[in-house]
């Protein structure tokens, strides 16, 4: 997998995350509509994690998206949603997660929805991904993503995030699959090279 030397991400004006309560549980819920809306059966698994497994869990899986997903609520914390490729077996884990803080911003979770001039709500990702490989993490996400992005001004200082699509989209089931397959590529490239500098 390759990419550009340097990547271009769009700085739109008046763009902001949102992090009033109520705009961040109704976008979750389109977001949710949105996925189950394409799902073709609802089947339980056992989920592993970095602190654990969660057992018995529900999880939707889509035969046009070949993509399994989980959906979760950590109180007062976060909306979680995990995603992964191809059937959901008796074990699964994430390829990558796009949560949303509860309320306000959080850069420890990596999901925010962004709302720009137009009124127009997008699905974004900070970078960070987790793997238990050497070398996987957001410096990775960011050294081999190509996808679309933007910048952010923020209390003075800018940050980048990758944008997934746009949240009234029929398309946006199709755009989280392609973010997910692009993550998983990553995740891939980033552990082969790290492999390749411990030779040396």
């Amino acid at each position: 997998m390759s990419r550009p030397e340097s990547l271009f991400c769009s700085e739109i004006r008046n763009a902001y995350v949102l992090t009033d309560k109520e705009e961040i549980e109704f976008s979750v819920n389109k977001l949710r509509e949105a996925l189950v809306k394409v799902a073709s059966k609802e089947l339980k698994t056992n989920l592993s994690y970095q602190g654990g497994v969660r057992r018995d869990v529900n999880v939707y899986f889509s035969s046009k998206l070949d993509m399994w997903y989980f959906f979760g609520y950590q109180p007062s914390v976060k909306y979680i949603h995990a995603f992964g490729l191809g059937w959901p077996r008796s074990m699964v884990s994430a390829i990558v997660e796009v949560n949303f803080p509860v309320k306000g911003r959080s850069h420890r979770v990596a999901g925010a929805f962004i709302k720009d001039s137009a009124g127009i709500t997008w699905v974004a990702h900070n970078g960070k991904i987790g793997g238990a490989k050497r070398g996987v993490g957001l410096k990775a996400f960011w050294r081999f993503y190509r996808g679309d992005c933007i910048n952010l001004w923020e209390g003075g200082a800018k940050r980048r995030l990758a944008l997934i699509g746009y949240l009234s989209s029929d398309e946006l089931p199709v755009r989280i699959k392609r973010f997910v397959s692009m993550v998983n590529a990553i995740k891939s490239q980033a552990a082969s090279s790290s492999a390749h500098l411990q030779l040396f």
